[in-house]
């Protein structure tokens, strides 16, 4: 079986078959904000349904596309798309998605420091619950677990917090990665971004400055020393190096993908 990464350029979503060719899923028709152009997509989640979910940082909105979808064809606005803004309908520049088994939209709506919550069937009128907030400085990635836990990498505070299932914008969220500071320390982040949670619960996470990629085991804190999974040897363009990585995706096999940002690369 063939695997595919995808890729975000300025204006269209490219699957590539790897070492083959590529074709555009989404988009590829000029920056715009119709139905089939895209503003800047920034992140993108796949569905158990092969539905693509895209998250457009400049269209302030999150659009799903079908499976087997091309440059003609229309997204489904599910949330945002309303110019940039502070009320639960608009976003303003959001930079992360996860859809979880139900259907229901979690947005990372940075420039708002606030994770939304859209239900299964929300359009550009439904209005976002607030599920995660307090403290969060510039959140950059979210992770939903099967029993409801939402993980957020908070950038600016340099930390990953998990918030429980039933959070709203006053619940204190918990440290279980850095906020020991900016650092290049094993319990540090210099801008944590990218986030991803394997099945046993280990923690991956981009720590976009230091040029890395750290691995944490479930349960960890604050004070847990991660592992350098990858890069970790300086920002640089050799096959043992990345520069301000930005996404990390591990597959059913244990592959580990990087998006390698400055590199304009995936390893």
């Amino acid at each position: 079986m063939k695997k595919y990464i995808l890729v975000t350029f300025t204006a269209a979503l490219v699957l590539c078959a790897r070492a083959q060719s590529t074709s555009i899923f989404a988009g590829g028709n000029v920056s715009g904000t119709n139905l089939n152009q895209l503003d800047y997509p920034v992140s993108v989640y796949l569905d158990a349904q092969g539905n693509l979910y895209e998250c457009e940082l400049y269209n302030s909105r999150i659009m799903p596309f079908p499976a087997n979808s091309d440059s003609q064809t229309n997204g489904v606005i599910v949330a945002g798309g309303n110019g940039s803004g502070h009320n639960h309908n608009p976003l303003n520049l959001p930079t992360g998605v996860f859809v979880d088994a139900s259907n229901n939209v979690f947005v990372v709506d940075e420039y708002n420091n606030r994770i939304l919550k859209f239900p299964a069937g929300s359009n550009s009128t439904t209005n976002g619950i607030i599920v995660a907030a307090k403290n969060l400085d510039l959140p950059s990635a979210v992770v939903v677990t099967t029993s409801g836990d939402i993980y957020v990498a908070d950038q600016s505070h340099n930390r990953i917090l998990k918030f429980p299932s039933n959070s709203d914008s006053t619940t204190e969220g918990v440290i279980i990665a850095g906020g020991n500071g900016v650092g290049a320390g094993f319990n540090q982040f210099n801008v944590a971004c990218g986030l991803f949670l394997d099945a046993t619960g280990n923690m991956y996470v981009c720590d976009q400055y230091n040029s890395r990629v750290l691995k944490f085991p479930a349960n960890s804190s604050s004070g847990t020393n991660g592992v350098v999974v990858a890069g970790g040897n300086g920002a640089g363009s050799a096959a043992n190096q990345l520069y301000n990585p930005t996404g990390v995706f591990l597959d059913a096999g244990g592959n580990l993908y990087v998006a390698d940002y400055y590199n304009a690369r995936i390893q």
